[in-house]
């Protein structure tokens, strides 16, 4: 029996004319390769020597072709620096001390678990993190990388590259082509969850919890007291905690581990509270996303109003 001929939904189409429908899956995220990119913070803890006030980006690596870029890529990149325009850069560490481009390619630790805060860590994730005003400088690295791997034959062609902004760019900045530009709205971008891939240092990011404080048998709910604690990756912001009085202790972890060291405030739904509150997410944290678990319930009014800073994203928000 002759084999039966597949042909594929592309060549159908051209077959039949049908060129806007081509274009669309020849262009649409699952046939490129997205570098999806959002505000993270500020950089001078990530970089050294950046004045305060340096924005930092994340840039996770998504779509369809994401493996052109992360497949192998500490071999790949360690090569591609061989070949960097800049002849100061010819290793990861350069790339992080002069160009401030931070690659991490989200592998397991050696012991312990892989997502030690319950965040949705996700293994492999491929994520840069880079200083300045836009992502320019990880996009351009991507390419470098990219067109390495074409050159040595690894990849036949590079793939189409698309850049998402989650977080807007400032107004005189336009990212340079070939990247084109999707929709904050399309996929991937649209169900890329923050916290997926590990933070610039260390593999915990930055949680932050609300819990009720009021004694057992205070039934003043008008004049509700809190506990908002912050710990998990807090050690690059132990002076700034320091600077603004904000108390720290040790606490036993749920599990009967390892002691949680975490900084907190007492609190409660006031405007004086709100103003502890920004004091420390836009003050000492200078709008690093934090994971938010929520322990005050679903309809507590300062909850709601946590979870409306653009900083704070609630535990299993995409």
């Amino acid at each position: 029996m002759p084999a039966v001929k597949r042909t594929s939904l592309a060549a159908q189409l051209k077959e039949r004319g049908n060129s806007a429908a081509v274009a669309r899956l020849e262009l649409g995220p699952r046939s490129s390769l997205v570098a999806i990119a959002r505000r993270w913070g500020h950089a001078f803890w990530v970089f050294e020597g950046l004045d305060v006030n340096v924005p930092l980006w994340q840039v996770q690596i998504g779509g369809g072709q994401a493996r052109a870029f992360g497949y192998k890529i500490m071999a790949a990149a360690r090569d591609a620096l061989q070949s960097h325009p800049d002849e100061a850069i010819r290793s990861l560490a350069d790339l992080q001390s002069k160009a401030n481009v931070r690659l991490q390619i989200g592998g397991p630790p050696q012991t312990g678990p892989a997502d030690p805060d319950g965040v949705g860590l996700v293994e492999w994730r491929v994520a840069l993190y880079v200083a300045g005003r836009s992502p320019q400088a990880a996009l351009d690295f991507i390419q470098l990388v990219l067109d390495h791997k074409v050159e040595k034959g690894l990849l036949t062609a590079r793939p189409r590259m698309c850049i998402q902004m989650l977080s807007d760019l400032p107004d005189d900045i336009e990212i340079a082509a070939p990247w084109c530009t999707l929709a904050a709205s399309e996929e991937p971008g649209a169900s890329c969850a923050p916290f997926a891939a590990l933070p610039p240092k260390g593999r915990r990011h930055i949680i932050a919890q609300l819990d009720l404080d009021n004694e057992d048998d205070d039934e003043d709910t008008d004049n509700q007291k809190y506990l908002l604690s912050f710990f998990g990756g807090i050690y690059s912001f132990r002076e700034r905690f320091d600077d603004r009085a904000i108390e720290g202790t040790t606490l036993p972890t749920m599990s009967g581990g390892q002691s949680e060291y975490i900084r907190y405030i007492n609190i409660t739904n006031d405007e004086a509270s709100r103003e502890r509150i920004l004091e420390v997410l836009e003050g000492v944290l200078k709008g690093l996303p934090v994971y938010f678990v929520n322990l005050a319930g679903e309809d507590d009014e300062l909850a709601v109003w946590l979870q409306e800073q653009a900083a704070v994203f609630p535990a299993g928000q995409r």
